[in-house]
């Protein structure tokens, strides 16, 4: 009963650990805010007008590898044009977090990639 019992207990494990990764785990992606935005308006819970921008850009990876990206910023204001942004891209879901970084943290072939591309 204890064998059966742990061989049910490792097979969930392999099957939420595989489950957590594809869905909720994503590879660095680098990028610069270039390109023109969209200005989304929607509305909140109490009919208030909120501001969204919209951002379509080149993504690359460490290896200079390209992905297209589209994901919004609420953040209430648009991002700095010119800014470096650190992209985490899930396959599945899309971008699943992004946070402003310094130039000089992005890796070589990624940044050489994000400049010619501009």
């Amino acid at each position: 009963m204890k064998k059966i019992i742990s061989i049910v207990v490792l097979v969930l494990l392999v099957v939420g650990g595989s489950y957590y990764f594809k869905n909720y785990t994503g590879q660095d992606l680098y990028t610069k805010v270039n390109a023109p935005i969209e200005e989304l308006k929607t509305k909140d819970n109490k009919g208030n007008t909120v501001l969204d921008y919209r951002y379509k850009l080149k993504a690359i990876d460490e290896k200079g590898k390209i992905t297209m990206i589209d994901f919004t910023g609420s953040i209430g204001r648009p991002l700095r044009e010119g800014a470096y942004l650190k992209v985490k891209y899930n396959h599945k879901k899309g971008v699943l977090s992004w946070e402003e970084t310094s130039k000089s943290s992005i890796p070589k072939k990624a940044l050489l990639e994000i400049e010619s591309n501009q």
